[in-house]
């Protein structure tokens, strides 16, 4: 699974953006979570990374948008140690991309709920990756610039690493300024309540709008 996936990365152009160091405070995390909570029924509940994943993809979709029928995938990594059998440690490490296909218009004029549920399916079909021998290329033929890759480093324990000097202050992905755009959920900055990305996601001429969209959420 692993192997097809670096295969749908690698047939993509790289794309030049810029860094940005975007920042959720908790409150507004919280808030799209108790929303859907109280309006989705047996489900499991929103998770932080579901939230600021679905808020990302509908802020880019709505600045980036030229063609509503234009397809704009989101990709996501998920463990799939638990179905393989594959032993705890860094060495027993399991994944693959998870995608969601969907238009830019879906994703731009969706509640935010509905972006959150379609996240979820797309983490239930796990299981059904790991018994299948081969895996479609989701995103084959797909301009570089509508792919969006969102990961997150929260779990991994890098904020816990200490050469001797203590413990970092803040954990970042600096990213290439050529790549896939791509977002990345930091570590917990200790003692702050907020939620730290690190994205080049967007080129330049659509950062101002970007940034709009996002200040609409907060």
């Amino acid at each position: 699974m692993l192997a097809s996936s670096n295969k749908w990365l690698m047939s993509l152009s790289p794309v030049e953006m810029d860094y940005l160091d975007i920042t959720f405070p908790s409150s507004l995390i919280n808030r799209i979570k108790a929303d859907f909570d109280k309006n989705q029924s047996n489900v499991q509940p929103c998770t932080l990374f579901e939230a600021a994943m679905a808020i990302l993809w509908q802020c880019r979709a709505r600045a980036v948008m030229s063609n509503p029928d234009t397809p704009m995938p989101l990709l996501f990594a998920s463990s799939m140690r638990k179905h393989v059998g594959a032993k705890d440690g860094y060495y027993g490490n399991c994944f693959t991309m998870q995608a969601i296909i969907a238009t830019s218009g879906e994703v731009a004029n969706s509640h935010i709920n509905d972006i959150v549920n379609s996240i979820k399916r797309a983490k239930e079909k796990v299981l059904e990756i790991a018994n299948t021998d081969s895996v479609t290329n989701p995103i084959n033929g797909t301009d570089t610039y509508n792919v969006f890759i969102v990961s997150s480093w929260r779990n991994i324990g890098l904020d816990a690493v200490d050469f001797g000097s203590g413990r970092p202050a803040r954990v970042m992905w600096p990213g290439n300024q050529r790549s896939v755009p791509s977002s990345v959920l930091c570590p917990p900055i200790k003692d702050k309540d907020r939620i730290k990305i690190s994205a080049r996601c967007i080129k330049k001429e659509h950062i101002d709008a970007f940034l709009k969209e996002l200040e609409r959420f907060k």
